[in-house]
């Protein structure tokens, strides 16, 4: 093809490889792309991308036993940085808007990476208007060592405003290089032949012949058979293909699978069919999965084929998938995937197996309300109405008093992970930077790594608190509550990584005694003894349903064990499971958890929390979150910590979004009490591209979001002292501190703290504040002395203040209608009821007027 046709040995290992190849896109005059073949021997043209990236892009000649597709030279990278850092090349002013190309190039991942294979994409970015977005032009499973090209469309609509387009191409896993060739971004209307496609039957019978085709497909979208042109073989004993595409099958026991190929002018196709066998003859195919999927998220599908002898088979790995939505997409593995709908969308799946179809409709759930519903809950579950009344040294209330209100501490807990390492030569616990950021923004903590066993005895004996104590006393000092992480880790890598002594040590089954039983009764009897008192929450063995260490060496007693034995030594400390399966990485299966929790406490076990790791995955759904996790864990009946919170998205717009709606959902719910990120800070954090403030301390999009939502859930607010000198406001749960105010006085600043509680919760405020004795009923009245019965304010409790109350009888808006004249009075609920009648009975003919010698003063 032009002189740059591709080797014919790599072809077919690349076939017998993967299956299924795409076409190559012969290049043409018309490509856009600027040294698509990298034959210049330099990298002109490209550049790393992003631009901040400090990945290494060259170009290589041939490598024996991996040669390039085409020519001398290929392009390299390397020391990449970010899943999506590589190669890539900027389009602006290249394309023509309303133009569609064809894209392509061909990519080779080097050993080296964490796996033999993974995906690889062709992206093209774009910023335009201000805005951002990223379309996914093609995406497939590459393998280390053979050339596999990815082949789309893109089409591009406006110039308007474009300030960017840059066309490039990433991998998962910073660990692979990659080497890529033969790019091409051409004009479909210019393009030669493109692609060709097998056609024919999936599924054929055994001892029997079928004809199959080859269609050329062409850049301007054309088409035409080439089936007598056509190279073909097949790679089964049980069929044979001639040279026109007439494919014959022999006898058979049971079902065979087969795959064609087709080979026309360097494209190559593949098909793969299903010969019959006659005796387990199929009747049709049937789908599977959830009638209703959320939006932001994803589902699997399965399809099974039924016989006519009553067995059937899982076919969905190798059924046609399709659907007829543009909220859902569904590859060919049955995993489906949702965006975002502004109401319920009707969707239908369809798949194909052998000339069968089967249909399976569904229903995308609009999850757009469910931040309403969630900020109801808040204002219902997290907040109070407080009543103040402010009075002098004698008791007498003071009108007029401006009350700033500023609320210093939440009852619910916002926190953080906290560690002491070495950051550029300073540890640190001892960077003012650090320390002054975490205190401005976090009221619990947890140790990141230094209340780990293995942090705390690397080596058999070697005990050592050091860095656990320099965090504990500095959070201490400055009123921080913290959790102990953790006391036992059940992962087997962790051991093996981390503490290889604990792995290698002989074990038997409880009750028997052995070296690891003895390493674990110490670690109990020295941590638990060290941080008693100090640490509020300790989980105790983290991740039981993720790991089987302990479980598999010392047997299933010893978790209840380690809980029983924590508990007597540090009877106030609450101790946790803490895990992240099924509730962390996308599966959203809360009862799995909360079964295994009822089993230990039917047990025995003392168990007085629940943590759940809030790693979640990008596109998080909070209504699924909420009745998938939340809710099934509430109905264990403890209460819910969200222990560690992030997010690997790699953009910051997205994380910001998960982490808010994380936020949000758990701050929902009644169960929850507290959420804790798992690190902060840019230069010191555990996940690759998840932080809220920058190395600089510059805070990101995370990070202004986390702020906004701290000022959302902290009440600040002014009020001044009406004549009876009271005033209400309605806060979230926690400490406030109250600056009080009247004029040619010292301000006087007094704390409170609103509890969670069903009714208005009530405070009375002295202040060191003399006042003059009230001189006839004007005075009553205006310095809020008044009986609370008192409704007419005439300083008597009599039939003209029992018509008001008769008036408002069994009213339920007093609260709408100004406390209905005051006859809501006892307690303030909003009706005129009984109580209010109870208490007006109390202080029937009563009067309080001091120039009525008759009248007892109540003030």
């Amino acid at each position: 093809m032009n002189g740059r046709s591709m080797n014919k040995h790599v072809a077919i290992a690349s076939i017998l490889v993967f299956c299924l190849i795409f076409a190559q896109l012969a290049p043409a005059a018309g490509n856009r792309i600027e040294n698509p073949g990298f034959e210049t021997g330099n990298t002109n043209g490209w550049f790393a991308f992003p631009s901040s990236s400090s990945c290494t892009i060259s170009a290589v000649s041939n490598i024996e036993g991996n040669p390039n597709v085409s020519g001398n030279w290929s392009g390299y990278a390397s020391n990449r940085q970010q899943d999506y850092s590589g190669f890539s090349q900027s389009l602006m002013g290249k394309l023509v808007a309303g133009k569609t190309y064809q894209v392509s190039g061909w990519m080779m991942l080097n050993a080296g990476g964490p796996a033999a294979s993974a995906i690889i994409k062709a992206t093209i970015k774009k910023t335009q208007n201000g805005a951002t977005t990223y379309d996914e032009l093609a995406s497939r499973t590459g393998t280390t060592e053979v050339w596999t090209q990815l082949n789309g469309l893109y089409t591009h609509t406006s110039d308007d405003d474009l300030t960017g387009l840059d066309f490039y191409f990433e991998t998962p896993g910073v660990t692979y290089s990659y080497r890529l060739d033969d790019v091409v971004v051409i004009d479909t209307d210019d393009a030669g032949l493109i692609d060709i496609e097998i056609t024919g039957p999936p599924r054929v019978n055994e001892n029997s012949g079928y004809q199959y085709k080859c269609i050329a497909h062409y850049g301007d979208g054309s088409t035409s058979y080439v089936t007598n042109s056509t190279t073909w073989s097949e790679d089964s004993t049980y069929a044979s293909i001639s040279s026109t595409g007439f494919l014959t099958t022999s006898l058979i026991t049971s079902d065979q699978t087969c795959t064609i190929t087709a080979i026309y002018e360097g494209f190559v196709d593949t098909y793969n069919i299903t010969i019959t066998d006659l005796e387990h003859t199929p009747i049709g195919i049937e789908i599977t999965g959830p009638s209703e999927v959320y939006e932001k998220s994803s589902e699997w599908f399965t399809c099974r084929v039924n016989y006519k002898d009553f067995t059937s088979s899982d076919i969905t790995y190798i059924a046609a998938w399709s659907m007829d939505c543009p909220y859902a997409t569904i590859d060919n593995t049955g995993y489906l995937t949702t965006s975002a709908v502004s109401e319920d969308q009707y969707c239908t799946i369809t798949a194909s197996y052998g000339g069968y179809y089967d249909s399976f409709n569904l229903t995308i759930v609009d999850g757009s309300d469910w931040r309403i519903e969630a900020n109801e809950r808040i204002e219902q579950i997290r907040k109070r109405d407080a009543q103040i009344k402010v009075v002098d040294l004698a008791g007498r209330p003071i009108t007029g008093v401006n009350v700033q209100i500023s609320q210093k501490r939440h009852h619910f807990a916002f926190g953080s992970a906290i560690n002491n390492k070495s950051v550029g030569g300073t540890r640190n616990m001892s960077n003012p930077d650090y320390k002054n950021f975490f205190k401005n923004h976090f009221e619990w903590a947890v140790c990141e790594d230094e209340s780990k066993w293995y942090s705390n005895e690397p080596t058999q004996g070697n005990v050592t608190y050091t860095d656990a104590d320099i965090i504990y006393n500095w959070c201490s000092t400055n009123g921080i509550k913290m959790r102990g992480h953790c006391l036992f880790w059940e992962v087997e890598n962790i051991q093996l990584n981390y503490q290889t002594w604990v792995w290698n040590l002989p074990y038997a089954p409880l009750p028997e005694t052995s070296p690891l039983r003895t390493a674990v009764q110490n670690r109990m009897n020295s941590a638990m003894n060290h941080f008693k008192g100090k640490f509020l929450h300790w989980d105790i063995d983290n991740e039981i349903l993720s790991g089987w260490f302990y479980q598999e060496r010392l047997g299933e007693a010893i978790i209840p064990w380690m809980f029983r034995t924590a508990r007597q030594i540090d009877p106030a400390c609450k101790l946790f499971v803490n895990e992240y399966a099924g509730n962390s990485f996308g599966w959203y299966d809360g009862w799995t958890y909360a079964y295994f929790i009822d089993y230990l406490r039917d047990s025995g076990t003392p168990i007085h929390g629940i943590g759940i790791q809030g790693h979640v995955e990008a596109g998080f759904n909070g209504r699924k979150y909420f009745n998938d996790v939340l809710e099934p864990l509430s109905e264990v009946d403890l209460p819910i910590w969200v222990t560690e919170a992030d997010s690997p998205n790699p953009y910051k717009a997205l994380q910001a979004n998960d982490m808010e709606d994380l936020y949000r959902i758990a701050f929902s719910h009644p169960s929850v009490e507290g959420i804790l990120m798992w690190g902060f800070w840019e230069g010191s954090h555990w996940r690759e591209n998840w932080w809220i403030v920058n190395a600089d301390w510059t805070l990101n999009e995370v990070g202004l979001r986390y702020e906004a939502l701290m000022n959302e859930w902290t009440t600040n607010d002014e009020k001044t002292t009406d004549a009876g000198g009271s005033l209400t406001f309605r806060g979230f749960h926690g400490v406030y501190e109250l600056a009080l105010a009247v004029p040619g006085a010292p301000i006087e600043v007094k704390t409170i703290e609103l509890e969670p509680g069903d009714t208005a919760q009530q405070f009375i405020l002295q202040m060191n504040i003399e006042s003059e004795e009230p001189q006839n009923c004007t005075d009553i009245v205006a310095m809020g002395l008044s009986l609370d019965s008192d409704l007419n304010h005439d300083c008597r409790v009599n039939y003209g203040d029992l018509e008001i109350l008769v008036d408002y009888w069994l009213a339920d808006d007093c609260v709408a209608s100004d406390n209905c004249e005051g006859a809501d009075f006892e307690p303030a609920d909003g009706v005129v009821d009984f109580f209010d009648l109870s208490d007006f009975a109390m202080q029937w003919m009563q009067c309080n007027d001091p120039e009525d010698p008759d009248c007892t003063p109540t003030w």
